[in-house]
């Protein structure tokens, strides 16, 4: 496997299991959709900007908050 393919798949991994945790309630799916963000900002950086991964950080703060 070529380490783009692996970072795509793990990334799909991080972000199903952070929608899943979104739904029930002892996963942190907030900060398991944002790892899957900057884990797939670092090793590909050309897809995301620093940008999206920020909001997605503001994002996932107010999420936590709202908690």
């Amino acid at each position: 496997m070529t380490r783009g393919i692996l970072v795509w798949v793990l990334t799909l991994l991080l972000m199903s299991a952070g929608l899943v945790g979104v739904v029930v309630p002892v996963i942190p799916g907030t900060a398991i959709i944002l790892a899957g963000a900057v884990l797939h900002k670092v090793f590909l950086p050309e897809y995301l900007s620093w940008w999206t991964v920020g909001a997605m950080a503001v994002l996932a703060a107010m999420g936590v908050a709202a908690e």
